[in-house]
C-alpha cells in the first residue's frame, strides 16, 4: 500500500485535498475528501459517505499528477492517512 495527499488548487475559490490509500496495483482502497478544510466524503470498499466514491480506474502516479497545473501530489505516511480516516469516520457518527 501507499499514501498520498494530493491538493488541488486548481479553483482559485476552493481548495480541495484528497487523503488516498492506493494498492500495488494503483487501485484506491480508501479515500477521504477535505474542501476549504471541512469534510466533503469519504468512501471504502465496503463504506461511502456523502456521494464520495473510489475510482474504478488505475491512479496516475504521484509525478504525473504533480504536472496537472494546479495539482500537487505528496506520499505521506500510513499512520497520517489513518488519523485522517479515523476523523472522518467520527465525523459521519456525530
Amino acid at each position: 500500500m501507499k499514501y498520498i495527499k494530493v491538493i488541488d488548487k486548481s479553483d482559485v475559490e476552493v481548495e480541495g485535498v484528497l487523503y488516498m490509500e492506493i494498492d500495488n496495483n494503483s487501485f484506491e482502497v480508501r479515500k477521504v475528501e477535505l474542501y476549504n478544510g471541512a469534510l466533503l466524503g469519504f468512501a471504502g470498499s465496503d463504506i461511502n459517505f456523502n456521494g464520495t466514491e473510489l475510482y474504478k480506474t488505475q491512479l496516475f502516479e504521484e509525478a504525473e499528477i504533480n504536472n496537472i497545473k494546479g495539482m500537487k501530489a505528496i506520499k505521506i505516511e500510513k499512520a497520517d492517512f489513518e488519523a485522517i480516516w479515523q476523523q472522518a469516520i467520527s465525523a459521519m457518527n456525530d
